[in-house]
């Protein structure tokens, strides 16, 4: 009986990954969720990326990772475009989508007081104001992890607690479907 030169049975342990993060509300926008792995990322992005970003349904999608190259910071970008949208739309579009109409608004303010952006904190959800012109529209919305430092220090103002009403007007949700909360 003639044995060959086989080499030996090799056995290899499989690092599992680490589970997805898991967040109070549901956080997704053009077909990116936040927690999910760069694999999954509708756009080409390479292993080790700290940044991807990629056009999605026509919108610039920016993504940021962390140490499991999961997104944990995730930006819509409407810079450049000919019409940027107003609040009410944006609002529309990313906080009412993600957590079944509930939202509740404060403000981050610049140095002279100033309104900078609006931050949905029930979803973690900020929206930018063009600098130079306000009125202009929402330059960037920005989806944040649980616990964000912007989250604990935007400020809730009476002219907010109005903004936010008459948003809730102006979408026409209907009683008991959407809510506005005052913190």
């Amino acid at each position: 009986m003639m044995l060959m030169n086989v080499p030996p049975l090799t056995t290899t342990t499989m690092t599992p990954r680490p589970a997805a993060i898991t967040y109070s509300v549901q956080r997704r926008t053009h077909r990116v969720s936040m927690g999910e792995s760069y694999m999954l990322l509708p756009f080409k992005c390479e292993e080790g990326s700290q940044v991807c970003e990629g056009d999605v349904d026509g919108d610039f999608v920016r993504t940021y990772f962390d140490a499991e190259q999961r997104v944990s910071l995730l930006q819509v970008s409407y810079d450049g475009r000919s019409h940027m949208p107003d609040l009410a739309t944006a609002v529309r579009e990313h906080s009412l989508a993600n957590n079944h109409g509930e939202f509740s608004l404060a403000v981050t303010l610049d140095k002279q007081g100033r309104v900078q952006s609006y931050v949905d904190v029930t979803n973690g959800i900020i929206y930018e104001q063009h600098s130079d012109d306000p009125g202009a529209g929402i330059v960037n919305v920005i989806y944040v992890k649980d616990g964000a430092p912007v989250l604990k220090h935007a400020r809730h103002l009476a002219e907010v607690d109005k903004l936010a009403h008459d948003l809730y007007v102006e979408l026409q949700m209907p009683a008991g479907v959407a809510s506005v909360h005052a913190r």
